[in-house]
């Protein structure tokens, strides 16, 4: 009996003793190489590592900033550099509210110095036309943080196309200013014109001030959205549809040709009654212009298309994309706005009109297009009298 009291005591120190030790052993592993790791998914999306999407990305930064008010050596903007691409990554599926349906991150593959203008031709030539590896780069960004010279970029940010189809940013500070290209400021600016890269549209141009609608005088909003004001912190539900549909595209272009047109839906029905009885009334699709160097954001005064419903209170457009494209070919009818930034509409102020009383639907472009979105080929508008 005093025997099995011993061998008892001794199995249990034995054992506690083991557990004590690989708790410090475990210990000493787990807190090796862990930074600042938060509760929960490290992926604000809960996606798998599976559904991690990258873009590298290719990056040109002039040699004045490098040496003087971005840190002093190559080697240590690279290191901020890496940075904020982290940062823009983690800005960007924050704002998807777990509505994304992969994780992305863009990450820093490359940077390379220039010593010239930002706007120097033989610049240009390489960042927009030469070769481009594209096994290694989805992406090229051009960062201009002090302009001081004649021949240096506008300033601003901006998404734009190259050969290839390619994608290149521009983040370009204002004269004779120097721009800290790790601010917060320029981590939205490259979000907005990534979102670009991902298909989605400038959705402030769907903003119509009231002052710019001849036609009713009413304001017209936009959704909250980093398309919209690059420090809203959220991706619209048009934005998400527009990222989730272009994937991990590296140029959309080639991959979806013609994807944005295809985004319009194929008709419009306008179904119009007085009370339940269907009734004939007059109507009119007014065109908004994108923003100009001649006028704002805007409704055009003349309507681009009219017509009148039918004994059934229906009258139909078919080829959307016509009409927004303003295909004069197709549909010779349409009175083309003059001045048309894009060469397209951005939506549409339609007027019915019955027994002298109108009322009026604002259908913008990414109303339409959520249509589609939705599985639906056909935008619906339903007026009562």
């Amino acid at each position: 009996m005093l025997y099995n009291n011993f061998e008892f005591l001794l199995m249990k120190y034995l054992i506690l003793f083991f557990s004590l030790c690989c708790s410090l052993f475990l210990g000493a592993c787990s807190s090796e190489g862990i930074v600042d790791e938060p509760d929960g998914p490290k992926n604000p999306n809960d996606k798998a590592p599976s559904d991690t999407i990258e873009f590298m990305v290719l990056a040109y930064v002039d040699k004045a900033s490098v040496e003087g008010h971005l840190g002093g050596s190559e080697r240590v903007v690279r290191k901020k550099m890496e940075k904020l691409f982290q940062d823009v990554s983690a800005y960007w599926n924050k704002a998807g509210k777990g509505r994304l349906n992969a994780y992305y991150k863009y990450i820093l593959g490359d940077m390379k110095i220039y010593d010239c203008g930002s706007n120097d031709p033989d610049l240009t030539e390489v960042v927009y036309r030469g070769p481009m590896d594209y096994s290694k780069y989805g992406v090229a960004v051009l960062f201009d943080g002090l302009q001081d010279r004649e021949d240096d970029r506008g300033p601003g940010g901006a998404a734009g196309g190259g050969a290839d189809n390619r994608c290149v940013i521009t983040v370009i500070a204002r004269k004779d200013e120097p721009k800290d290209l790790f601010s917060e400021q320029t981590r939205n600016t490259l979000t907005h014109e990534l979102g670009h890269y991902r298909e989605v549209t400038d959705v402030y141009q769907y903003i119509i001030a009231a002052k710019n609608n001849p036609v009713n005088g009413v304001a017209y909003n936009a959704p909250d959205c980093i398309m919209n004001w690059a420090a809203a912190g959220v991706w619209s539900e048009y934005a998400i549809n527009c990222i989730n549909a272009v994937g991990d595209a590296i140029r959309v272009a080639i991959k979806y040709p013609n994807i944005f047109d295809s985004w319009y839906p194929k008709k419009l029905e306008i179904n119009v009654k007085k009370g339940d009885e269907p009734v004939r009334a007059d109507i009119k699709l007014y065109p908004s212009r994108a923003g100009g160097s001649n006028h704002d954001r805007d409704i055009y005064p003349e309507p681009l298309v009219s017509g009148r419903s039918g004994a059934d209170g229906k009258w139909m457009l078919t080829d959307m994309l016509g009409y927004f494209r303003v295909d004069k070919t197709k549909h010779p009818e349409i009175k083309v706005p003059a001045d048309l930034p894009y060469g397209r509409c951005f939506g549409f102020l339609i007027e019915i009109t019955y027994n002298r009383q109108s009322k009026y639907v604002w259908m913008s472009e990414i109303d339409a297009q959520m249509v589609t979105f939705e599985g639906k080929d056909t935008y619906n508008v339903d007026v009562s009298f």
